[in-house]
């Protein structure tokens, strides 16, 4: 399957994720529509997050991360008529199309990058791809990441959502890179509630 259908199922794939399970469960906080937003996301991804790492860490097969997409799926469709509420809001709807725009431009400007070889730059990256390919279980559990750093040198949260994302459609080195940005892009949520307040 051509690399841009991955990536586009990708990204259903976070729609899926986020902001459905976190909207579902914070009903009835008294807050406003942006803040709303904000901890529905953050709360979403934490969700993802904490059963892809109680997956790896209980052993299970990756086959458990179904399981897991179907519940998270299943909040999100519970969630879809709060989300259309939501989404119906000026502000909420202008922070999701500038999140999209955000993403479709750096997604370009990944697209244009030819090789990673400048300074040590290239090591963030791979080193996060492994860490991910890891809790995958595609790794052994002594892999050291760039050949020195064992599993507990960095926390393993954000390795372990992109995990459950990139599990239906592949571990491939630029499906984790957008899978990557799209997470990191995320906290342009909270800086536009930030920015409202100053």
């Amino acid at each position: 399957m051509p690399v841009a259908a991955l990536a586009a199922l990708l990204l259903l794939h976070l729609a899926i994720c986020c902001p459905g399970p976190g909207l579902l469960l914070i009903r009835r906080l008294r807050v406003s529509p942006l803040e709303r937003w904000c901890i529905a996301v953050a709360l979403s991804l934490l969700l993802v997050g904490l059963g892809s790492f109680a997956i790896f860490a209980l052993g299970l097969p990756n086959g458990a991360r179904l399981l897991l997409g179907a519940a998270l799926a299943g909040m999100s469709a519970l969630a879809f008529p709060d989300l259309r509420r939501l989404l119906r809001r000026t502000q909420v709807r202008d922070a999701a199309l500038g999140y999209a725009f955000l993403l479709a431009w750096s997604i370009a400007l990944l697209a244009a990058v030819r090789s990673y070889s400048g300074g040590t730059w290239y090591g963030d990256w791979a080193e996060h791809h492994q860490r991910t390919l890891f809790f995958l279980g595609a790794l052994p559990a002594d892999f050291r990441f760039l050949d020195r750093y064992l599993v507990t040198t960095r926390p393993p949260l954000m390795n372990a959502l992109t995990a459950q994302l990139l599990w239906p459609v592949g571990a491939r080195f630029e499906l984790f890179q957008i899978a990557s940005t799209a997470l990191n892009l995320t906290v342009f949520f909270p800086a536009c509630l930030l920015a409202q307040r100053l």
